[in-house]
């Protein structure tokens, strides 16, 4: 439900912004891959409005830890077409945390195949955590939903970061990866004091509600974490063009 969020966003920025490189993390990876591959929001709404993600959530008991919680067959099939829809047409990175101490890597370009989208959501407990070579990976924004370092390590100069985290619960997420969340918000912020590098940051100006809203999809919410995207987007785009 996060992507619905940054479609609306994606629909403000496309009007205006040609990106020359396009970073992703979590369901960002998704984007991220199509976005340098050309997709406009029309295409992404395609894929959000499609109601057979209603059916793609089912709770299963793992053989493993690493297995997940949730069968992931639909959602890695999902991964593998969108993946084959779209060749990056500019520089694409998507950040996945390799275990055992969960350190972010960032892949880049053609090295990224459909389980590399897959590890950068693959969220732990939850969904199942690939294993590229010889590292198991999980979910890229586990502890930094933002990963603009990656950005700046692809050579950018200015960035323009979408975050969608602002849970009002479960308590613990909140106040634990929430927290470091919130960190990496305050530090993305910061840069605009660098005299080299600027970020525009686009976020929620309100929750978006409990993240138990967010593993199932209804297109009232859909509607309306898109639309939420777009109008905080649009709160920005002055003082982006004036970035630009």
């Amino acid at each position: 439900m996060f992507g619905a969020y940054q479609l609306g966003a994606w629909e403000v920025l496309e009007e205006f912004l040609r990106p020359d490189l396009v970073i992703g993390t979590s369901i960002g990876s998704l984007h991220a891959w199509a976005i340098a591959g050309g997709a406009s929001a029309a295409q992404l709404a395609d894929l959000w409005y499609d109601p057979s993600l209603a059916h793609a959530v089912r709770w299963q008991v793992p053989f493993g830890l690493r297995q997940g919680l949730l069968q992931t067959d639909a959602l890695e099939q999902r991964i593998r077409q969108l993946h084959g829809s779209f060749t990056p047409q500019r520089p694409v990175g998507i950040v996945a945390n390799a275990y055992p101490f969960l350190r972010p890597h960032l892949f880049r370009d053609q090295e990224i195949t459909w389980e590399h989208l897959a590890a950068s959501c693959a969220v732990p407990l939850f969904l199942r955590q690939p294993q590229l070579g010889a590292h198991t990976y999980a979910d890229g924004g586990l502890f930094d939903s933002l990963n603009v370092w990656a950005a700046f390590a692809l050579g950018a100069t200015h960035a323009v970061v979408v975050n969608c985290w602002k849970p009002t619960q479960p308590w613990l997420l909140d106040k634990s990866v929430g927290w470091l969340a919130a960190r990496r918000r305050r530090a993305a912020k910061s840069e605009n004091n660098s005299s080299e590098n600027r970020v525009v940051l686009i976020e929620p100006s309100g929750s978006l509600g409990p993240i138990r809203q967010s593993i199932y999809w209804q297109q009232p919410l859909v509607d309306a974490w898109r639309q939420q995207g777009k109008s905080d987007a649009l709160r920005n785009k002055q003082i982006i063009c004036d970035m630009f």
